[in-house]
């Protein structure tokens, strides 16, 4: 029997279960109610955007009703003061990210993006201002009716502070949410496209106003090879200037690449790294982008950099072994890191895992010791699904026919002996 029978056979056997007898699709099942809790969450933390709507007119409109009767005040020094209180505020306001959200609170203003270490120091000077002694001693010189729109005036922008603290905690939280979607972007390439295929359509069940989801989905379709769609939705993100838009310029700079077109692709990585030079999700896209140039020595800088970040740990760690492997296919000397990382892979994601089985198989291979070879890339099938089966079938022919095997860091499909496009 030939080793393509043999397989063929295996493969029957192995089609609908996995090694502890589930359905293939359970753990995707899984996934997909883990999306559907985050899509829930989000929309629970943007239902709180009409309460602070509410407190920002409310509080607006105490400031304008009081203009009046306040500008009357014969008391330079109060006025002062007072003056300088609203100038912090309306200046905190041209710095808040409330200009984000002008679409949806219906706020006409213009401004940049929320910067929070500038919006920091105004609320602690504008709190400091509200508790000055100087303004307690004033307030005792003013009577009847002017002290009550004095004291109310102060305490409205003690309100606005308190206001501004709440709304860039709530603006600093989204970010979080597309952390929790990013493994469900596949970036280790570990689903096969059938589950990316269901993964997508559940992430597309969001709510419109959730970028961090649309930002997942970007990168998932890029995943799928759907460098269209991905690119319309990374350029929509970018023009809102979310706080995660640098993201979205390195998901650009990924279809870029899979364009073939790394000059404009290194660029628009450089521009997300402007943004923010430590973030951990560009600087493991920039990575990808490296590794499909073979250029390893940036590669492993890139990756070494983040692996410790909990949510990468897992996905720099199979990227790592992959280009410890395609390394050792010209020195075999390396094979001991190959094995070194698939033991680290064996810690975190356990020993049913398709592709430390292929990294086992591809360490044999390059060995040469075919039986444990082929034993191991044969595990590997029947720990796959759908197309990913494929790429156990293309080491095996390697295994079988003494070819090299190549692993495809950056599009969105896992190949087996499938040379990069330079």
């Amino acid at each position: 029997m030939t080793y393509r029978a043999i397989l063929s056979f295996l493969l029957f056997a192995n089609v609908a279960t996995t090694v502890f007898g589930q359905e293939a699709s359970t753990p995707v099942s899984s996934d997909i109610e883990a999306i559907k809790n985050i899509h829930r969450e989000f929309d629970l933390h943007m239902s709180r955007k009409k309460t602070l709507l509410q407190e920002y007119e409310r509080i607006t409109q105490t400031l304008k009703s009081t203009e009046t009767e306040f500008q009357k005040l014969a008391n330079d020094n109060v006025q002062k003061q007072m003056a300088k209180l609203m100038l912090e505020w309306n200046q905190a306001m041209l710095e808040s990210s409330i200009i984000e959200e002008s679409r949806s609170f219906d706020i006409r203003t213009t401004g940049p993006n929320l910067r929070p270490h500038v919006l920091t120091s105004e609320l602690n000077l504008v709190l400091n201002l509200g508790e000055q002694s100087t303004v307690a001693i004033d307030l005792q010189q003013i009577e009847g009716a002017g002290r009550v729109v004095v004291e109310r005036r102060l305490k409205t922008f003690q309100d606005g502070a308190k206001w501004r603290e709440d709304y860039s905690k709530w603006t600093g939280e989204r970010p979080g949410y597309f952390y929790q979607y990013w493994r469900f972007t596949d970036p280790s390439l570990v689903y096969s496209q059938p589950e990316c295929e269901r993964l997508l359509e559940t992430l597309k069940l969001k709510s419109n106003e959730n970028w961090p989801a649309s930002l997942a989905v970007a990168i998932l379709e890029l995943r799928l090879g759907q460098t269209n769609s991905a690119n319309q939705t990374l350029n929509e993100i970018v023009e809102m200037r979310t706080p995660l838009h640098n993201v979205a310029l390195a998901g650009r700079a990924i279809v870029f690449a899979y364009e073939g077109d790394m000059k404009k692709a290194k660029a628009e990585i450089a521009s997300s790294l402007k943004i923010d030079p430590s973030n951990a999700y560009v600087r493991f896209m920039r990575a990808r982008i490296a590794a499909s140039e073979r250029d390893w020595p940036k590669a492993e800088q890139d990756f070494k950099a983040v692996q410790k970040v909990p949510n990468l740990s897992i996905d720099v760690t199979r990227n790592l072994a992959f280009i410890q492997a395609m390394k050792a296919e010209k020195n075999d000397k390396l094979v001991p890191k190959i094995t070194e990382k698939i033991k680290l892979l064996h810690a975190l994601v356990g020993t049913n895992d398709w592709q430390s089985e292929l990294l086992t198989a591809w360490a044999h291979k390059i060995a040469n010791e075919k039986d444990q070879a082929l034993a191991a890339a044969t595990t590997a099938e029947t720990l796959a699904r759908d197309d990913n089966r494929t790429v156990c079938t293309d080491l095996y022919q390697a295994i079988n026919d003494d070819e090299q095997f190549e692993w495809d860091f950056l599009r969105g499909e896992a190949r087996g002996r499938v040379s990069f496009t330079k």
